[in-house]
């Protein structure tokens, strides 16, 4: 589910190299932009009803604080997509907490976060 989840947000955003679990810092990828996705498990399934949850990072580019807006704006994306018709996996619905952030890495990639949980 985790390649399905990848696959959708990469529907919705654009510029973005995708990632799991973490990302390699480096001084050639220095104009690269991040997305993240980490699977952070889900609750015991009730009858048949699966509800994985996914963590995805926004990360700009390195030295370039300026991108905090950006990847806000781009989480602020994501969270209504999870409104839409158009979800991944087959999902009956996906629900989205709202978008934390921004934040900056030591590098000074400015960063986003949204919490989403898929519900099959």
């Amino acid at each position: 589910m985790l390649v399905e989840v990848r696959d959708w947000l990469a529907t919705l955003l654009t510029g973005y190299t995708f990632q799991y679990g973490a990302w390699v810092e480096s001084a050639q990828d220095a104009a690269t932009r991040y997305c993240v996705v980490q699977a952070a498990g889900g609750p015991v399934a009730v009858v048949d009803v699966r509800r994985p949850r996914f963590r995805v990072i926004l990360l700009g580019r390195r030295n370039h604080r300026e991108d905090a807006e950006q990847v806000m704006a781009d989480a602020e994306a994501v969270v209504a997509a999870c409104q839409g018709d158009s979800l991944p996996c087959h999902a009956a619905r996906v629900a989205a907490g709202e978008p934390a952030g921004p934040g900056f890495t030591t590098e000074n990639r400015g960063w986003a976060s949204v919490d989403i949980e898929v519900i099959l």
